[in-house]
């Protein structure tokens, strides 16, 4: 890649880095890793969360580097774990996980700035890069999770993620998004908790060179750095407080994700519906509370058509997962799901969806008489 025109004049040469899979460019106390993995939507495989990995850890003990921005190429931020990877190296999906826990901890917990500029298309495990308090939304951004269609669960940083997220609006929409894989729009993840900053896509590039001005005065402190993101921001409001019809009609409205139409679409009815479906306790008690609505709701309807599309016991798995990534720090939740994730991966759920996917058919939809044969013990033994 090539530094952006807003930058050009300040930017050093490009780094040479290990792979084709990324750029780096310098600035006076900054750093920019543009991820350029295009055609696999910059999925993560073995060799980029390492190299990710690297350079983080020497970036973080360097004096001369106070911050860090993330950012992708061409429309697309990250694309999570990279499946054919995993599918061609099942024996090594322990490692796999292990190092995009790692990285996604680095991130987290690093000790300068990290900005993440979550522009484009983010699938799946691709938010974890995105989890740290400077992490900027755009309108071109879409958030999806995608696993368990594969028979997978998502990572413990995103689940961790959603699980606050969730707690912070005080509206399921975590739960919504990691069992039906519907698709959110930036400005409601800025809504509602799971990235802390809207800008428009348009200003990224200058948001940059403030950031690289920023950096090259003084030890980046965080308070400069979120007054320019606030001076660059178009923060949704706050759900703090509000009552559930007076939350923005875009959320998770299927006519937007799926076709385009008006938000204003939505009503307070089906609003309500998402915090009423969502806020119970297991996969069978959320998909009857669907089927209950299917009748009059055309939303129920589609949200039920989603959830099908997905395997029952990565369904149920995933739901397990997140209560337990709510009640523990992120560590611990990474932790736990890395062991649940290289066992369901070696499950044939991932590899019916794989055969699915190579030959261009669709599996057979689930219903909810699949979900209660999935027995307690075959999720515990995932657990163990």
């Amino acid at each position: 890649g090539r530094p952006p025109a807003r930058l050009a004049s300040t930017a050093a040469e490009a780094v040479p880095s290990s792979s084709s899979s990324l750029s780096v460019y310098e600035f006076e106390g900054l750093r920019v890793i543009e991820l350029s993995r295009v055609e696999e939507l910059n999925s993560l495989d073995m060799e980029l969360a390492g190299e990710l990995n690297r350079m983080l850890a020497k970036w973080e003990d360097n004096a001369m580097v106070s911050s860090v921005v993330l950012r992708g190429d061409q429309g697309c931020f990250c694309g999570g774990t990279d499946l054919d990877w995993l599918r061609m190296n099942r024996d090594a999906a322990p490692e796999l996980y292990g190092a995009l826990a790692d990285l996604y901890l680095r991130i987290s917990t690093y000790r300068k700035p990290v900005v993440s500029l979550a522009s484009g298309t983010i699938a799946g495990g691709g938010l974890g890069l995105a989890n740290t308090p400077f992490s900027v939304a755009t309108e071109k951004t879409t958030f999806s999770v995608s696993e368990p269609s594969f028979g997978l669960v998502p990572d413990g940083s995103v689940l961790h993620m959603l699980a606050n997220a969730d707690k912070e609006s005080g509206v399921p929409v975590g739960r919504y998004l990691a069992l039906t894989g519907a698709p959110i729009i930036g400005a409601d993840m800025a809504r509602f908790s799971l990235l802390p900053y809207f800008v428009p896509d348009v200003s990224l590039d200058d948001l940059v060179a403030q950031l690289s001005s920023l950096s090259s005065l003084s030890s980046a402190r965080q308070p400069d750095l979120r007054r320019a993101l606030t001076l660059f921001s178009e923060e949704g409001p706050n759900t703090e407080g509000l009552e559930l019809a007076d939350l923005p009609p875009s959320l998770l409205a299927d006519e937007v994700a799926h076709s385009g139409g008006e938000a204003e679409a939505w009503t307070r009815k089906e609003t309500e519906a998402v915090a009423a479906c969502f806020a119970h306790n297991s996969v069978e008690a959320i998909w009857s509370s669907l089927e209950a609505r299917s009748g009059s709701s055309e939303w129920a309807r589609s949200t039920l058509e989603q959830m099908s599309r997905a395997h029952p016991a990565a369904l149920k798995a995933t739901l397990r997962l997140m209560d337990g990534c709510a009640r523990r720090p992120l560590s611990e939740a990474v932790d736990l799901t890395i062991a649940v994730a290289a066992r369901i991966s070696n499950e044939s759920g991932f590899d019916g969806a794989i055969a699915h996917a190579e030959n261009g058919t669709a599996p057979e939809p689930i219903t909810l008489k699949d979900l209660e044969e999935v027995p307690d013990e075959s999720i515990d033994a995932l657990f163990k």
